[in-house]
């Protein structure tokens, strides 16, 4: 039986990259690979999947500042603070590199035929010996990884002895004209199917995202605020730490709701009418292919590098060159007064989401996980 080790920071996290991982783990299980997942340590509690088996090597978070943290703190006229996570950092580089040492003692135990990291901290807990078997999955565009700086730093030191995994065709093809030979992409599985939402009959802007800054909630909201007709509502689903900047957009404005954390975001989107996205940067959204999925439609600025490959604009959503207020604002006001065009972007979006379905996207990971 094939071994696979999916090595990832931080146990009990949810969405995003370990929400697509266990998909994938899942998927891989059924399909007959023997599975591990591998934490350094916990954020929060780690669902049980049946066939994986779990190892995670601290009970505690992460925690460790990065440099670039901390130099944004010095900018932000922070000293106190930055010294402080300093300290705290000195403190804890035993204790990291104790992790580092159990975590090549497992890897070794294991013997995995491959490895999947999907952050750029656990690179130096793989052995040596391991890591031409170790595939890095990056979930971000190839841009905002060489922006950051102690990421881009780490994971140019190994361009050469791994293999790098990258979200879509123009990332990858990015990530090889700067160096990155060992490239291939896959997109991310949506793990589930859904009927096609009748956008048409609906009167709600739904957000499904992190709170987090590069999403830019704030200007999504006053960029609503102007544009948004007294009969619609808008629902924000998620968390994070930009929920109180976005509670002061709203600013009592009875037409907005913030909600929680979804685990459903088939039973969320089934009642938009569209969805938004106002990043400044992004890999590829599984939010956006979620949405897709239920034939949803996204109205986004280009994001990325993936941004043309996820939404054909004019075809399954609308794409909007960054920071261009003024054309978002009137795509907008035609999609809220066009439930016929709605319905068009709607039918062809949940037609391309075929392509992200899991069972698909499994079989493309098989072939990945075999190739020599």
């Amino acid at each position: 039986m094939k071994k696979v080790v999916f090595f990832q920071l931080e146990a009990g996290q949810s969405g995003g990259v370990s929400g697509v991982n266990r998909a994938v783990a899942k998927a891989l299980a059924g399909a007959g690979w023997q599975v591990h997942f591998l934490f350094l340590c916990r954020a929060g509690r780690e669902p049980s999947l049946p066939g994986v088996r779990t190892v995670v090597l601290s009970p505690r978070p992460w925690g460790l500042a990065t440099g670039t943290e901390m130099k944004a703190l010095l900018a932000s006229f922070h000293p106190f603070r930055a010294a402080g996570l300093l300290m705290r950092r000195l403190g804890q580089e035993k204790n990291r590199e104790k992790l580092y040492v159990r975590a090549k003692e497992v890897l070794r135990e294991i013997d995995p035929d491959r490895i999947v990291t999907s952050h750029y901290l656990v690179l130096p807990g793989v052995p040596e010996e391991l890591l031409p078997r170790t595939i890095h999955h990056v979930h971000t565009s190839f841009a905002a990884t060489k922006n950051q700086a102690d990421n881009f730093k780490t994971i140019s030191s190994y361009k050469d002895r791994i293999r790098f995994l990258w979200l879509s065709a123009a990332i990858r093809d990015k990530a090889v004209s700067e160096g990155f030979s060992r490239s291939s992409y896959l997109m991310n599985p949506v793990p589930f199917t859904a009927p096609r939402t009748r956008v048409e009959e609906k009167r709600k802007v739904v957000v499904v995202s992190r709170f987090s800054p590069e999403k830019r909630l704030p200007l999504m909201v006053e960029l609503l605020k102007k544009t948004l007709p007294l009969h619609w509502r808008a629902e924000f689903w998620g968390d994070g730490e930009e929920k109180e900047a976005i509670r002061a957009a709203i600013d009592g404005d009875n037409r907005f709701a913030l909600r929680g954390v979804t685990g459903d975001p088939k039973a969320v989107f089934a009642t938009a009418a569209f969805t938004v996205n106002t990043s400044l940067y992004e890999g590829v959204p599984l939010t956006i292919l979620e949405a897709a999925a239920c034939g949803v439609p996204t109205l986004s600025f280009r994001f990325g590098e993936a941004a043309d490959e996820i939404i054909r604009d004019g075809e399954t959503g609308v794409l909007i060159d960054q920071d261009d207020l003024v054309s978002m604002e009137d795509a907008l006001r035609v999609l809220f007064t066009s439930p016929g065009w709605r319905k068009t972007l709607s039918m062809a979006a949940h037609e391309a989401a075929r392509g992200f379905a899991l069972e698909k996207v499994k079989e493309d990971w098989l072939a990945l996980l075999e190739e020599e």
